[in-house]
C-alpha cells in the first residue's frame, strides 16, 4: 500500500480522477491528521454551502442572461452535482440572482473553472505537506509528529487562521486589477512569438493568451479564472524557466 500524501498527489494531477472522490480522500486525511479547518472546506464542497455561509472565491462566478447583461452568482451545490453538469455538455443549471430574483442558466462551461481551481488547491495542499515531511503511513494514518507539522503548514491560497471556520480559498486580490492583467496580456504576445519555445509551450501561452484577452474585455472580469491561468503559467515558467525570460518577470525564484 502507498502513502496517502504522494496518492493524493497523483490523484490530483490526474483529471482521469472523480473530483467528488478526490475530495472525500482529501477529506479523510485531513480528519485523521487533525487539520480542521481544511476537513471543514472539503464538507462543503461535498454537501454544498449553506446559503448564509461565505464561499470561496471560485464559487461566485459571472452569468449572462439572453440580453447579454452579465449578473454575479453564488454556486452552493455539492461538486458532485457541478461535475456531472461538466460531463453532460448538453445540460443547464437553473440558479436565481438574489437581488433581481431572476432566474438564469449556467452552462457546463462556466463551471470548468470552478473544477480546475479545486484541482489545482489539492495539488498546493498535498505538496505542501509532502515538502513538510507529512505523508503518513501505509495504513493511512498520521504520526503525532505529522499532526504537529500541519499546524504550521504554508499554504498561500487557503486562510487557516481559525480552526473554527473552514480554511476557505482566497483570491489575492491586490496582483488582479485590469492593470495587472493589461500587463500579463503583453507578457503573453511577447512570450508567444519566442523562436526558442517548443510547440507543445506555444500552444499552452496562446490558449493562455486568448483567455485572458476575453476576461480583459469584460466590465466585471472573472478573476478566478484569471487566477487559474496565473496558475497554470507559473507551472510552464517553473518547468522552463530559461526558456520564458519575460513570463519569468512574474515568478522570481
Amino acid at each position: 500500500m502507498s502513502l496517502p500524501i504522494p496518492l493524493l498527489i497523483k490523484a490530483a494531477a490526474s483529471s482521469s480522477t472523480p473530483l467528488a472522490e478526490l475530495l472525500r480522500n482529501g477529506l479523510v486525511i485531513a480528519q485523521r491528521s487533525h487539520q480542521e479547518a481544511i476537513a471543514k472546506w472539503l464538507t462543503c464542497e461535498l454537501n454544498g454551502y449553506p446559503s448564509h455561509n461565505p464561499i470561496p472565491f471560485y464559487r461566485h462566478i459571472t452569468v449572462y442572461d439572453e440580453k447579454q447583461e452579465s449578473y454575479g452568482i453564488n454556486l452552493l451545490q455539492p461538486i458532485g452535482v457541478l461535475e456531472s453538469m461538466v460531463h453532460t455538455p448538453s445540460s443547464f443549471l437553473d440558479v436565481t440572482e438574489p437581488q433581481s430574483g431572476k432566474t438564469l442558466k449556467v452552462t457546463p462551461l462556466a463551471l470548468q473553472p470552478v473544477m480546475e481551481m479545486l484541482r489545482n488547491l489539492i495539488t498546493e495542499w498535498g505538496l505542501a505537506m509532502e515538502k513538510n515531511g507529512i505523508t503518513g503511513d501505509e495504513e493511512g494514518n498520521f504520526s503525532q509528529e505529522d499532526k504537529q507539522k500541519v499546524q504550521t503548514l504554508q499554504l498561500p491560497s487557503l486562510q487557516l487562521d481559525n480552526a473554527d471556520k473552514p480554511a476557505f480559498p482566497i483570491l489575492p486580490t491586490e496582483k488582479y486589477n485590469k492593470n495587472g492583467l493589461q500587463s500579463l496580456v503583453e507578457i503573453l504576445e511577447k512570450e508567444t512569438t519566442n523562436p526558442q519555445l517548443d510547440a507543445k509551450t506555444q500552444e499552452e501561452l496562446q490558449a493562455a493568451l486568448i483567455t485572458l484577452r476575453a476576461q480583459l474585455s469584460l466590465n466585471k472580469p472573472q478573476w478566478s479564472i484569471i487566477y487559474a491561468v496565473h496558475s497554470t503559467l507559473k507551472e510552464i515558467v517553473d518547468s522552463g524557466r530559461q526558456m520564458i525570460p519575460y513570463l519569468s518577470e512574474l515568478f522570481p525564484l
